[in-house]
């Protein structure tokens, strides 16, 4: 399976400021600040907005240090952001996956072969039969679980049998997205925000040299990255 390591070349952040009464941006193409108008009309950039950020930033590619979201400060790796990575194995069944879920309280994980490496992407959003999205599914899934669980309480009944059978014969393999889009320890957080915006993922995992997961990354993650650098 062809996965795509994303975040490999180098890119900057550089935000969109409020300069005499017009939004403008560092180019580092040009070497001095342009209208925003001007940048977005550029092939160059790639418009990046986080939550919680007023104005937007521009993703550009640079052969020098990073500077655009705090001047002077190098960009940093993503391996300074990710997160604990949620794995499951491809003939998990769904009801498994599910509980999975619950239990971690994340909505994306990584799905691995034998050797724990990555073959897909699995997330909530996968979890859907028919008109039947997760909010059913998961409660059709606790109705599955034993009576000493801590999730028990629901009871089975006929409307809930073809429910059961999707969530006991299907996995996580059979949901999963195949071929992943990857970053790299060393890949850099702003190149990660420029494949996010670029895919329209929110969650991208980080594997090594083997392509096993070894952390997650989010936008969420990345949106307070650039907080705490702005503060």
């Amino acid at each position: 399976m062809a996965h795509r390591e994303v975040g490999s070349d180098h890119h900057e952040l550089f935000p969109v400021q409020e300069l005499d009464g017009a939004p403008r941006v560092e180019c580092p193409m040009q070497g001095h600040s342009v209208l925003f108008s001007e940048c977005q009309s550029c092939e160059h950039g790639t418009v990046v907005r986080v939550k919680g950020a007023a104005l937007p930033f521009v993703l550009c590619p640079s052969d020098g240090p990073a500077h655009g979201l705090m001047p002077g400060a190098p960009d940093a790796e993503v391996i300074t952001l990710m997160k604990p990575v949620v794995t499951v194995r491809r003939e998990q069944p769904v009801e498994a996956l599910i509980r999975t879920f619950m239990d971690e309280g994340v909505t994306v994980a990584v799905v691995v072969d034998d050797l724990h490496r990555a073959v897909g992407l699995v997330t909530r959003n996968h979890i859907v039969l028919d008109h039947h999205g997760w909010t059913e599914l998961r409660d059709a899934a606790l109705s599955m679980w034993p009576a000493d669980s801590q999730w028990h309480g629901a009871v089975e009944s006929e409307s809930e049998l073809f429910l059961h059978d999707f969530l006991r014969s299907r996995t996580a393999g059979d949901l999963m997205s195949r071929g992943v889009a990857y970053l790299r320890p060393d890949a850099r957080i702003s190149a990660a925000a420029k494949a996010m915006a670029r895919t329209q993922l929110k969650h991208l995992p980080v594997l090594d040299e083997e392509n096993r997961p070894i952390g997650m990354v989010s936008s969420l993650d990345i949106a307070q990255w650039v907080a705490s650098r702005e503060a």
